[in-house]
């Protein structure tokens, strides 16, 4: 049987960081949800990484030696705080294009005490090309073909023929990167992927493929365009003819 003083202790040290140890051993996606506000939790299952799947985006970044991961339009920072937790060694750096959001991550990174992980605001496209060993996109530029009933919010400008320049700009940036750098897409990237990355591995997580690349030692004229479970190596064509949007849905 437990004394006072004892039971009095144990809750002490769970009130200090309950968050803590439940985003470290739990993959309740509702109790770390319960940590945002009502407008950024009720979307979380559409435009939030999962827990489960952020838990193994990190375990795969460590496997791959990653050291210093950007997570592309990081939102209320429910990945980049989830996979900082479980793998402390990693250093994540989430970019949104939402103020609003970027505000929100910074709190739940700070009700968690997580501590390696940063949030800034721009435009993540526009990809450095030093400083990361590792990229995490969940198809970050889908919300552009959204219906604006369906989007997030109007705060920022979307729209079809803003997709194709940010799937555009961002396989430049991938392109640009030192061999031996890390990519994971979780339900794809939503682009073209240089021809220079190498598909590592996949497996299903949570409700879509989570796949890992790797840019190897040489050059490619040919893309990488991703399909579920499937990837084929293609031209810029044919990358033309799958991002380009429908004129009469683009205005």
């Amino acid at each position: 049987m437990k004394k006072n003083g004892d039971r009095e202790a144990e809750a002490m040290s769970f009130a200090i960081e309950p968050w803590r140890l439940t985003l470290d051993h739990a993959s309740d996606d509702a109790q770390v949800d319960a940590l945002l506000s009502y407008a950024v939790r009720r979307v979380s299952s559409v435009y939030w990484t999962p827990v489960r799947v952020a838990r193994r985006a990190a375990r795969l970044f460590e496997e791959l030696g990653v050291s210093r991961v950007l997570d592309v339009g990081s939102g209320p920072g429910k990945f980049c705080v989830v996979a900082g937790l479980h793998a402390p060694r990693l250093q994540l750096v989430g970019v949104e294009h939402r103020p609003h959001l970027v505000a929100a991550a910074r709190a739940l990174a700070a009700s968690v005490r997580a501590t390696n992980v940063t949030f800034v605001h721009g435009d993540a496209t526009g990809l450095p090309r030093e400083g990361f060993d590792g990229f995490y996109v969940f198809n970050s530029f889908a919300e552009n073909s959204f219906s604006s009933d369906d989007q997030f919010d109007q705060t920022v400008e979307l729209s079809r023929v803003r997709r194709v320049d940010d799937v555009m700009r961002m396989e430049r940036g991938l392109a640009a990167q030192d061999e031996g750098t890390v990519l994971l897409t979780y339900h794809g990237l939503g682009g073209p992927i240089p021809g220079s990355y190498e598909p590592v591995h996949v497996e299903i997580a949570g409700s879509g493929w989570l796949r890992a690349w790797q840019k190897g030692s040489f050059a490619s004229s040919k893309y990488w365009l991703e399909d579920g479970p499937d990837v084929r190596l293609t031209t810029i064509e044919e990358v033309v003819r799958h991002i380009l949007p429908d004129p009469d849905e683009s205005r």
